[in-house]
């Protein structure tokens, strides 16, 4: 049995990709988008203990004697 596969080429002679290397290239590409989502939402999480701290932190600072101007 010969092992046949019809492959297309653009106008400037580059082949097309294969749907394989579609399927990879869409899952490295959800994949990239899964790890910048958790980054974003580390990020945001991050800022959002940085403000909680810094509400906190006001009062205590405030009751030590700080002005603030």
């Amino acid at each position: 049995m010969i092992n046949q596969q019809l492959q297309l080429f653009r106008s400037s002679g580059e082949p097309f990709a294969t749907y394989i290397e579609i399927m990879q290239q869409r899952e490295l590409e959800r994949e990239r988008a899964d790890i910048e989502f958790r980054r974003a939402e580390q990020e945001s999480q991050r800022a959002q203990r940085a403000e909680r701290e810094l509400r906190e932190a006001v009062p205590r600072l405030l009751g030590m004697g700080l002005t603030i101007q």
